[in-house]
């Protein structure tokens, strides 16, 4: 997967800002379809586990098809990945971890995040160095 450097800056709805270094790794579009194809396949057998159990067999495999199918759509929609790295809150100065998970779709946008130490909104925008 290709990576790039990046400069990642968050900032406070009431400002101030930090800034720290991050890598971005790009998802090639066939590890896009195996990971959604994973997903989905692997609702499709817990949603099929719960059809014996009676009353869970209502609710579950309807429940589990869904989120399935709309978690494979999240992953076929993700482009890059940021390595996760933690940066300091600029109010009240706690780390918060940034990045991880499965992937964004659109890494050239703001991603809103809520600081986990004081709960100020911030956001995550990430620059091409």
């Amino acid at each position: 997967m290709p990576e790039r450097r990046v400069t990642v800056v968050l900032s406070s709805t009431d400002g101030g800002e930090v800034r720290g270094d991050g890598v971005v790794r790009e998802i090639a579009a066939s590890t896009r379809a195996l990971r959604a194809s994973g997903f989905l396949l692997g609702a499709l057998v817990l949603a099929a586990a719960l059809i014996p159990i009676p009353i869970i067999h209502f609710i579950g495999p309807p429940a589990l098809l869904v989120a399935g199918l709309v978690t494979a759509v999240r992953q076929l929609l993700a482009v890059a990945h940021l390595a996760p790295l933690r940066l300091a809150c600029p109010k009240c100065g706690a780390a918060n971890r940034i990045g991880g998970g499965v992937g964004m779709a659109h890494p050239e946008r703001p991603i809103a995040l809520t600081c986990e130490s004081c709960r100020r909104g911030l956001s995550v925008v990430l620059v091409r160095d």
